[in-house]
């Protein structure tokens, strides 16, 4: 056995905390306790056993849908290239066990991959991350991953954008989205995700509701995904005729519904036809194969591809592209996905570089027809990886708006997919290109797991005595407040929407002069935080008879004085002690003789 092999062995016994034993030719993994996950596929088979090759119907224990929670018992590695878990769950009141494929399951709480407490750097990888640029947080996922396959290039990408506007960015509702099964700390509550009139969320598209900032953020971060799986995420999506083969494609699509007969007669096999596509348009076909399990099940079930939606016979969109709800397909608003996706399909009136091999009256015309899409609009636009159609970072032209996918958890389940056409040349010469934002978190941002809500939002922010500006609205963060010169502190009112949050930053707070930055911070139920900022300015002294603050006696201040004697003009405090240069407690015309006669140099106001 070679120092790499037993290397590999220790590191996946320290990842997952096991022991390995062997059962009926699959290694069984036995975790030291229960994970907690989510089901993230739609109509997913719960199996006795593992695997589907030659089952009987009878081996299916349950249909599992999006958003079912389940608890992970143990992971099984398969013949098949995929890891099963054993999972235990609840549906309809009734306890089910048995098993799923890993990547229809999202686990919560994962641990990152551990390095052997005898792991010995290696001193020339070192030096490569260093030239590259990598920062000390992504350096022992890095190493991880260069201990299982050191013939793999990790390529740092940077991108010249800064980690706060980009997680600002993809966290506006709509552009990023989770089932509405899903735990409430993964969903927004921000303005247009939640009616709070109904106390429920908005579905953005059918089942589906805006993702919160925190979940947002665990899948945006490159660091959480340095792992042999998440590294998929960031593989080239460029056909290569050297290492990319039909055979290969072909174990790929081995469990899912395009492991069965083509059925239409122009190729003898799925595998054939993605191949074809491949060749012709520019793409990676295992990267087209996972695009198509992930759009369309494993089982295949998705309406897209069945060629039988009423009044949209024999279309077939196996991509899903135009695929969403209130897409406008020749100038008819479609409300349902599927068949503003079939629209689309059927689609000639375009100019011919739009055509896309449209109609796509046959399965191989939508396969084919797609694969060109994509490389039009995403691989040679340089959205070249699951990560990067997933979160536009590097397409200058439409940054943010130009994504393949609204499901924040599709690129992953992707990529998943993706890694099981890779399984037999996991130690070739693969190249990951891996994104670094400007002025990242220290650490990886964790995955929110609480069942509470995100509700870190105020019913109302005051300042006694004072006006906010603007004024208060739960979705406005930051506000300024101009008070007079003297004031050493103000009183802070808030309450938040949700009884079970906490607010701290309120009460007396004292003031230095000049500027003041005060920060209400706002935890939700599920301990996501909001931060309202107030930025407070304590006027400086003003000379009397400079009632306008410029320095300088002068005729506007005569005129703002006149101006506030005829009612034509109110002053602030700061104002209005300036103005009262006898300092009687009112503004009067012996006031404003005295600025004239000091303008007039007649008589000096402090002379």
């Amino acid at each position: 056995m070679t120092k790499f092999a037993r290397i590999k062995i220790i590191a996946l016994c320290l990842l997952l905390t096991v022991c390995s034993v062997y059962v009926g030719g699959n290694v069984v993994v036995a975790e030291t306790q229960p994970q907690k996950g989510v089901v993230t596929g739609d109509g997913v088979r719960v199996r006795k056993t593992p695997g589907t090759e030659n089952k009987p119907s009878n081996d299916v224990v349950a249909w599992v849908y999006s958003g079912q929670a389940v608890d992970v018992i143990e992971t099984v590695k398969h013949t098949d290239g995929y890891d099963w878990y054993k999972i235990n769950f609840l549906q309809s009141a009734q306890s089910f066990s048995g098993y799923i494929r890993s990547d229809f399951v999202n686990v919560y709480n994962y641990v990152p991959p551990t390095l052997p407490e005898d792991y010995t750097p290696d001193a020339d990888f070192e030096a490569y991350m260093d030239s590259q640029g990598f920062p000390e947080s992504y350096k022992d996922g890095l190493r991880y991953l260069h201990m299982l396959h050191p013939e793999w290039i990790l390529v740092a990408d940077n991108i010249d954008l800064d980690w706060e506007t980009v997680l600002n960015e993809e966290s506006k509702v709509g552009r990023n989205m989770v089932s509405k099964n899903e735990k409430d700390s993964w969903k927004s509550m921000e303005e247009g995700a939640y009616d709070w009139e109904k106390g429920q969320w908005i579905e953005l598209d059918t089942g589906w509701v805006a993702a919160a900032r925190d979940i947002i953020a665990y899948y945006l971060d490159p660091r959480n995904f340095l792992t042999e799986t998440g590294a998929f995420l960031f593989v080239s999506h460029t056909y290569n005729a050297n290492t990319q083969n039909v055979d290969d494609l072909g174990k790929m699509l081995v469990g899912t519904f395009m492991e069965k007969p083509y059925p239409e007669d122009e190729y003898p096999s799925y595998a054939h036809a993605i191949m074809k596509a491949a060749e012709v348009s520019g793409v990676n076909p295992y990267v087209l194969a996972s695009m198509i399990i992930v759009e369309q099940g494993a089982n295949g079930a998705g309406n897209s591809i069945s060629g039988k939606v009423s009044g949209q016979e024999g279309y077939y969109n196996f991509f899903n592209i135009g695929a969403f709800k209130g897409n406008v397909v020749n100038g008819v608003r479609y409300n349902d996905a599927v068949r503003a996706g079939l629209a689309w399909a059927a689609n000639t009136n375009v100019k011919p570089e739009y055509l896309y091999s449209r109609a796509w009256d046959t399965r191989a015309k939508s396969i084919l027809g797609g694969a060109q899409w994509y490389f039009k609009n995403y691989v040679s636009v340089g959205q070249n990886t699951h990560y990067y159609k997933k979160f536009n970072v590097v397409n200058a032209a439409s940054l943010y708006e130009h994504q393949y996918m609204t499901n924040i958890e599709g690129a992953y389940s992707e990529a998943s997919v993706l890694k099981k056409a890779y399984k037999d040349v996991l130690d070739s010469p693969i190249v990951f290109s891996i994104p670094i934002y400007k002025n990242m978190p220290e650490k990886p941002m964790p995955m929110p797991d609480s069942e509470s809500n995100n509700n870190n939002l105020l019913n109302s922010l005051s300042i006694e005595g004072f006006d906010l500006t603007p004024s208060f609205s739960s979705s406005v963060l930051s506000y300024e407040l101009l008070v007079p010169y003297g004031t050493e502190s103000i009183k802070i009112s808030a309450s938040p929407s949700d009884p079970a949050a906490t607010v701290s930053g309120t009460g007396e707070i004292k003031l230095n002069e000049g500027d003041n930055a005060i920060n209400v911070v706002v935890t939700a139920p599920s301990g996501s935080i909001r931060t309202y900022t107030i930025s407070v300015h304590v006027e400086a002294k003003r000379q009397l008879g400079d009632v306008s603050g410029d320095e300088k006696i002068s005729i506007l201040d005569l005129a703002k004085v006149q101006n506030y004697i005829l009612e034509k003009e109110s002053f602030s405090d700061t104002e209005f002690y300036a103005a009262d240069i006898n300092a009687d407690g009112k503004i009067t015309i012996l006031d404003l003789a005295k600025i004239q006669m000091h303008i007039l140099g007649t008589q000096l106001i402090g002379g």
